[in-house]
């Protein structure tokens, strides 16, 4: 770039330009923003810089925004993949909601899949145009920002951020006294170039060009006062001096010419009436203008009026057409024009339209829905009110389909004063406006929306709309725990559920609605309701046959059973909603299955947790967008947390971290500063640890136990246990709850009661989690793996002075860790094994004998007597020979025949390994070639195959037989064992909780305590 491209005045701004272009080219791509006043040189400024760009091999794309009413969300971004598309590239199909091929495809946008689908578009469009940039440097130029409808200015922005890793130069052109707030914000993220007027020696060159003669100093003075240097201005009194002859400085002092407009409106009137009339029409219609439509709305010789205005400078010719020379022609034409004469205008266009559309042509609902509703502000016909309310009603739909929710807003709003007397009509813009603002993100207008439907509805007895707008207000959402928004919810989706007349499917979906708003309200009292009402749900959807809706209810079945222990209820509902989802065909529901399965399964501490989730991460690979790229990446920072691969899961963590913000999700944030809270537990970190977000929800800045860490982890013992006084455990599921889904605050105040809390709350948490012995903590859907439940419990026993019990829980936890591969919370639960055994005072001896009936047990000090039961006798012959293999047949008193058939014999063994095989070669296969609905069936069934070898071979592989006396002693020692214990769980909940950790069962069956455990018999 060496030249000025034959501007005058602007070699500083072009050597700017120049300088961001080889940047750009260097791959560090930007947002350039050139602001001014109407007529400054915007334009010209942008286009030399892109045909100077274009000289050193450069690809330039061109998008126009336009202050005409009716032009489609994201129209300049549109022309831009167009113009890509003619440059000889093919854009991905997933750009295609920009309607750049003419028409948009329909979007998946509905519930919670709204912000990932308009993501996936923003990614994929700024994707499009990083890849445009590996062959050679992009220069986009989107002229009048200050003109772009909010969903635009919204991608531009996404697309700014994504430009400094790539070789993509956008620029933008805007005139800054008509920048919108929106506009102001993307600014304070570009470098910005503010194009001031010309200075006098530059005016008089210019004056020069248009003059064909040099003006004197005192002409081009005279003309840099009262143009202050606007290159429109001098161009445009230039040549009306020209045409007027004039030859000193004089003449130029035009009177009324005060302003650009009124120069141009000079310009015009040298042009026949019925040419401005003509343009006059043009004015309200697109950028490029479009003869044909004009000939067929006005009934005159278009074509003639056209070359006129052209010669005149008025038009100019470009690739696409005829266009105003500038906007402030098209500015100065409308202004001109009464309102009855607007109206006029409009409705010829309008009709012309129609007509095209009839015949086969192309009109856009939001081009008919502009010119009527343009008539309808000064002609108050019903058939034109009527015509008004139905495109832009259309036009809305067509704005939602392409995720453009601000510009299907704007379109709803407009009509809805056009309502006052049709209800029905009235109530169903509403629920459209409703969904749109929401959609949008305008949450609190959403819920006065939704609430105006419902008052509406229901003074007209309407119970279906009444549903469907207390369905809105429950998509709205409102923050989890009490609120005036939910209780607002709730009484909206009780109205609705008393409701009669309504669907099979409506019906479940708001017992559905209300069933979920209940259980997340936590209050206790309401449990036992929404399980009632999430199960009739699913009996009115399992009625309805309507799979869709049937999902949803499962879904809300699922939440309200969501607690901690209900691992294995959930894993039945979720089997049924994987099996759904796939036939739905929804990549979305079964994502979310095999996430919520993973979760389901690490509670209970199954290894399967692992295949489970990586499953759900290659499947989200697959799906190529960013919002999914992120499901996978933060999930994939949870597994190596979880695995104790530090290093690996921080570059995950920081990685998942700056994608949560480029998406702007507070969800996203939230998950980050947990797993950044996780890792920080094993880089001996807490003590410094603050949120990205210290003011989102939930608030555990001001929760005792967060900050009770915090203080005790930065050395500050004692105000951590002053934090801690008084902590009531009520309050033990997290700020302002009294019920939880998970137990990851109940850990966290667990942690904190042990380090600095009071006995009885210590005492308190151990009773609380102890029925839990066994399973795991998990934060929310496989947000972060945050130990065995038996780590915490061996915590909190250890600082209330029971080390024997300490030693148990912890010793219980180390073996539940290392069987799910937690190798660093393994070392955790080691390390806190060995300060408790180090405490542990002499332990007085345990005993395990039988006296006639009854048996008299001691363990830890503590002695209870137990009725007679064969399962206590399998335990006392264990006891007697610790760590040696017993055989269950020799416990029931049996001996095993020989020559038993196993359940599987090798012929049926090696066809199970060999299918498998296939199987796992399927599910590469597949994933490679994007199918996941085939991997997913081949994952199904390799689960399947894996749970029946499981069935028939037994600890350490062993084949279980057929009808055997082994495999009978087996299940009989088993449940006898079994029992015993929950019988001891009763009286001696230390003693159950050890035997459970240290018995194994099987068809040979040992006592195998972590640390040596001695018994008298």
């Amino acid at each position: 770039m060496d030249t000025t491209g034959g501007l005058i005045g602007r070699d500083e701004v072009l050597a700017v330009l120049r300088a961001s272009f080889d940047q750009a080219a260097a791959g560090r791509g930007q947002l350039l923003l050139i602001g001014g006043e109407a007529g400054i040189g915007k334009t010209a400024v942008a286009g030399a810089a892109a045909d100077l760009a274009a000289a050193q091999g450069a690809l330039v794309l061109w998008g126009r925004c336009s202050e005409t009413e009716g032009v489609p969300a994201f129209w300049p971004w549109a022309q831009v993949v167009r113009a890509a598309a003619e440059a000889g590239t093919r854009p991905p199909a997933a750009v295609a909601a920009l309607g750049w091929a003419g028409t948009a495809e329909p979007a998946d946008a509905s519930g919670a899949a709204v912000s990932t689908a308009r993501f996936r578009l923003f990614d994929a469009t700024a994707g499009f145009l990083a890849a445009l940039g590996d062959s050679r440097p992009v220069v986009v130029v989107v002229e009048d920002l200050h003109l772009a409808d909010p969903d635009s200015l919204a991608l531009a922005e996404f697309a700014a951020r994504q430009l400094p890793g790539g070789r993509v130069l956008l620029i933008g052109t805007y005139r800054g006294e008509e920048a919108t707030g929106q506009l102001r914000h993307l600014a304070g993220s570009a470098s910005l170039i503010s194009l001031a007027g010309l200075r006098p020696a530059e005016v008089s060159r210019l004056m020069t060009r248009h003059l064909g003669r040099e003006p004197d100093d005192d002409e081009a003075r005279r003309m840099w006062d009262r143009t202050a240097g606007n290159p429109l201005f001098v161009t445009e009194l230039s040549r009306l001096a020209g045409v007027r002859g004039v030859t000193d400085a004089s003449g130029l002092a035009v009177p009324g010419a005060d302003s650009v407009r009124d120069v141009i409106e000079r310009r015009l009137a040298r042009l026949p009436q019925d040419c401005v009339h003509t343009l006059a029409a043009a004015s309200l219609d697109t950028q490029a203008l479009r003869p044909g439509l004009l000939q067929q709305a006005l009934a005159v010789d278009v074509e003639t009026h056209l070359e006129l205005a052209a010669a005149a400078g008025v038009l100019v010719r470009t690739g696409n057409g005829l266009r105003f020379a500038h906007d402030l022609f098209r500015e100065v034409l409308a202004a001109g024009l009464t309102g009855d004469a607007q109206a006029t205008l409009h409705l010829s266009l309008a009709r012309a339209l129609e007509e095209q559309a009839a015949a086969g042509g192309l009109a856009y609902p939001a081009e008919l829905a502009a010119h009527y509703c343009a008539v309808s502000l000064t002609r108050p016909d019903p058939a034109v009110r009527s015509a008004a309310v139905r495109h832009s009603r259309a036009a809305a739909a067509a704005a939602a389909a392409r995720l453009a929710f601000a510009d299907a807003v704007g379109h709803l709003e407009r009509v809805l004063p056009l309502l006052d007397t049709d209800v029905a009509t009235r109530l169903d813009v509403l629920l459209e406006l409703g969904e749109a603002r929401r959609k949008a993100g305008r949450l609190a207008l959403a819920r006065v929306t939704y609430l105006d439907g419902a008052a509406l509805a229901r003074a007209s007895a309407d119970h279906p709309r009444l549903a469907r707008a207390a369905l809105g207000l429950h998509a709205v959402g409102a923050k989890t725990g009490p609120s005036t928004e939910r209780e607002q919810t709730i009484g909206l989706l009780q109205q609705a559920a008393g409701t009669t007349g309504l669907t099979p499917q409506l019906a479940a979906l708001v017992n559905a609605a209300l069933a979920r708003d209940l259980f997340h309200s936590l209050d206790a009292a309401r449990t036992t309701r929404a399980r009632q009402l999430a199960q009739h749900a699913v009996t009115l959807a399992r009625g309805s046959r309507d799979r869709w809706t049937l999902a949803h209810c499962l879904i809300a079945a699922h939440d309200v059973c969501w607690r901690p222990g209900s691992a294995r209820e959930r894993l039945t509902i979720l089997d049924e909603l994987l099996a759904l989802a796939r036939q739905l065909h929804s990549a979305d529901l079964i994502a979310q299955a095999r996430l919520l399965r993973a979760t389901a399964l690490l509670e209970l501490g199954d290894p399967l947790a692992h295949a489970e989730l990586d499953l759900f991460c290659r499947e989200s690979e697959q799906l190529g967008d960013a919002a999914a790229r992120w499901d996978a990446q933060s999930r994939r920072a949870a597994a190596a947390l979880l695995a104790g691969q530090l290093e690996e899961a921080g570059a995950l963590i920081g990685a998942a971290g700056r994608a949560a913000q480029d998406m702007g999700s507070a969800d996203a944030v939230l998950i980050h500063d947990i797993q950044r809270w996780e890792l920080a537990r094993f880089q001996a970190d807490r003590g410094s640890y603050r949120r990205l977000r210290p003011d989102a929800e939930p608030p555990v800045e001001t929760w005792p136990p967060w900050r009770a860490l915090l203080a005790a982890d930065g050395g500050e013992p004692e105000r951590a246990a002053a934090v801690m006084a008084g902590f009531p455990v009520e309050q033990s599921d997290g700020p302002g709850a009294t019920v939880g889904y998970d137990l990851w605050f109940p850990s966290i105040a667990a942690e904190a009661a042990a380090r600095c809390g009071s006995s009885a709350l210590r005492r308190q948490l151990y009773e609380r989690l102890l029925p839990l012995a066994g399973t795991h903590v998990v934060c929310g859907a496989t947000v972060a793996y945050s130990g065995a439940v038996d780590h915490y419990l061996g915590l909190l026993a250890a600082s209330l002075g029971e080390h024997s019990a300490a030693a148990d829980h912890l010793a219980a936890a180390v073996a539940q860790h290392h069987q799910l591969g937690a190798s660093a919370w393994a070392q955790l639960s080691a390390l806190e094994r060995t300060r408790v055994g180090r405490a542990a005072p002499a332990a007085a001896p345990n005993r395990f004998r039988r006296e006639g009936a009854v048996w008299h047990i001691t363990y830890r000090g503590k002695t209870i007597r137990m009725p007679d039961a064969k399962g206590l006798h399998d335990i006392a012959a264990l006891l007697a020979q610790p760590r040696e293999p017993v055989p269950a047949t020799q416990l029931a008193g049996l001996v095993a025949p020989a020559g038993a058939a196993p359940v599987l014999d090798d012929q049926a063994r090696a066809a199970y390994k060999a299918r498998l095989t296939e199987l796992d070669q399927e599910i590469d296969d597949a994933t490679a070639d994007s199918d996941l609905e085939r991997a997913s069936r081949a994952a199904a069934e390799r689960d399947a195959l894996i749970g029946e070898l499981s069935r028939a071979f037994g600890l350490g592989g062993r084949r279980r037989r057929l009808g055997d006396d082994s495999e009978r002693a087996r299940k009989a020692v088993t449940a006898r064992i079994q029992h015993a214990i929950d019988h001891l769980q009763r009286y001696h909940p230390d003693l159950a909780a050890h035997l459970r950790a240290a018995i194994r069962t099987g068809t040979a069956c040992s006592y195998q305590p972590a640390e040596p455990v001695g018994w008298n018999q």
